[in-house]
């Protein structure tokens, strides 16, 4: 599963905030504004934003296709055990 937390800094004299993504509870990135809000603007790179995006769609297909596959193998298995139990 893939996890979006936000935390704000541990530093008490400056405000930031420290944005960590994990899946499956592996930390795949962190993030932090480095700044007090009244010093971010648009000015500052959010380039990361994008590529954090695509990896949470890729992460979200990866995981969609595991379901799948595991689903089908369940399918799979009560089909076969059925034939088994009928003498097919």
């Amino acid at each position: 599963m893939y996890n979006v937390t936000i935390e704000v800094g541990p530093d008490k004299w400056t405000s930031y905030n420290i944005l960590t993504i994990t899946h499956n509870g592996e930390v795949v990135g962190t993030f932090t504004d480095m700044g007090e809000p009244e010093d971010n603007s648009f000015n500052r790179d959010y380039n990361w934003v994008s590529q954090a995006l695509q990896a949470a769609y890729r992460f979200g297909l990866n995981d969609a296709e595991d379901k799948y596959m595991t689903d089908a193998l369940k399918w799979r298995n009560l089909v076969e055990i059925q034939k088994a139990r009928s003498g097919e």
